[in-house]
């Protein structure tokens, strides 16, 4: 029997994904995948605002960028372009248009042998410590977790008894991906056809000259009635298709799926590995994830939210892992902003550039910290022509960072604490300490 810390069941963009960001971790991995190989063609043609921020910060979208087309890159007004303009604090501010096919192939070449295809799950059963997994060639898997990524249809859905709700009217899309031969104007933009105040036909400009279309029949959006196991304290967690389907236009599945790896995947290293969390914590840990992610499903039927993935926010969720008060462009359970900041060296850089997957980070925003024991990496952002030394302030330790920024003012003063998946789960004041009892809390060094 094999044993891993983390089984995935399905080798789409949302079980891959988690794969990828778990393995540097140190976490292992088990990817089951029913396919005879990593997908060829067809499925989803664009990475949103927010995936191609999940992919930088994980070190991928450098490698999807040559194969892919900007759109929303043109002089030109719409309802769209206003949508992407629209967006504070971020560098993508486009869609960059490439097939899954492409997607999926870099993620199988990063993840090597932990993915394996032919394997078709026919068992999943979940004990108090482990999951284990069988498939029809006889292979089975025991883990401390395990992720339901395969699909629509998926078995691991099913065989849990879990509800899969329709929450619109059924829509069926008819799709083509060709080589055009035509004298309409062409441009690297997505133009749509509509018909009564609604886009009907979307043309959609591809990586290598090449165009898709959608022409919309009907569509029914699907959500699982909850996304973990043992009404929300469980071993086995659904994610992408299996947890929540959507309109094909504009890659919501696919972009949707990657967002869920990324809120899920650190918090499975958190509970994988050794540590001191409590009960109560890792509970917390877990069950936010049920509940930011199964309300952002529901969030992402809004068209503008769904195709920048920058409009959803966990902000009205009563969970334990958002805390504070807004301060500023700082708001708990909104996405951090993709702030620009100068370093040490004068080099000016995005916060993005700066961070790695897996850790929580402190903001230490206007000055310095206090010379404290701190357990999660200190940024520490000043105004521009602030000196670096401070007898008495947190000392610099391997993770530490110091910059500078001109949109720090002097009186600026605020605690931030940004989770593993880029969300803010902690604002308050250098003279308020409760930040201290949210890292004591939920912070797990992740290397």
């Amino acid at each position: 029997m094999e044993q891993v810390d983390v089984t995935i069941v399905g080798g789409g963009p949302a079980g891959l994904f988690v794969a990828l960001l778990l393995q540097p971790l140190g976490i292992s991995v088990r990817v089951l995948d029913e396919k005879p190989c990593s997908l060829e063609l067809g499925r989803a043609d664009a990475l949103n605002a927010r995936t191609q921020q999940y992919f930088e910060v994980a070190g991928i979208l450098d490698e999807l960028l040559p194969d892919g087309l900007k759109c929303n890159t043109g002089d030109f007004k719409s309802r769209q372009n206003a949508w992407w303009v629209g967006i504070e604090h971020a560098f993508h501010k486009n869609f960059l248009m490439i097939g899954q096919p492409v997607v999926e192939q870099v993620m199988r070449n990063r993840l090597g042998d932990a993915v394996s295809y032919n394997e078709h799950v026919i068992s999943i059963a979940e004990e108090d410590d482990s999951v284990t997994v069988m498939t029809s060639s006889g292979r089975t898997v025991r883990s401390k977790y395990a992720v339901g990524a395969d699909g629509a249809r998926s078995f691991v859905r099913n065989t849990l008894d879990i509800s899969f709700t329709g929450t619109k009217p059924e829509m069926t899309w008819a799709v083509l991906d060709t080589f055009l031969d035509t004298d309409f104007p062409v441009c690297p933009e997505i133009i749509t056809f509509e018909l009564d105040g609604e886009s009907r036909v979307a043309w959609i400009p591809r990586e290598r000259g090449m165009s898709r279309f959608y022409v919309l029949l009907k569509v029914k959006e699907r959500l699982a009635g909850t996304f973990i196991s043992k009404e929300g304290h469980g071993r086995i967690i659904l994610a992408g298709d299996a947890a929540h389907v959507h309109s094909v236009n504009g890659g919501q599945g696919l972009n949707t799926g990657v967002s869920d790896a990324f809120a899920l995947a650190w918090r499975l290293s958190a509970l994988a590995r050794p540590s001191r969390l409590t009960p109560e914590a890792r509970d917390d840990i877990l069950r936010s994830y049920d509940i930011e992610r199964r309300s952002t499903a529901a969030q992402v039927i809004g068209v503008a939210a769904a195709l920048q993935g920058m409009g959803v926010n966990y902000s009205e969720f009563a969970t334990p892992l958002i805390q504070g008060t807004e301060l500023g462009i700082w708001k708990p359970g909104y996405r951090c902003p993709d702030v620009v900041i100068t370093g040490s060296s004068g080099k000016t850089s995005r916060l993005y550039e700066n961070v790695s997957y897996g850790d929580f980070i402190v903001l230490a925003i206007g000055r310095r910290l206090p010379a404290i024991s701190v357990s999660a990496p200190v940024y520490t952002i000043l105004p521009n022509g602030s000196t670096n030394g401070h007898m008495g302030c947190h000392q610099n330790r391997d993770g530490d960072k110091n910059f500078t920024a001109d949109w720090v003012k002097n009186e600026d003063s605020a605690i931030v604490i940004v989770r593993p998946d880029m969300y803010i789960g902690y604002v308050g004041t250098f003279e308020d300490e409760a930040w201290k009892g949210y890292l004591n809390s939920y912070f797990v060094k992740s290397r």
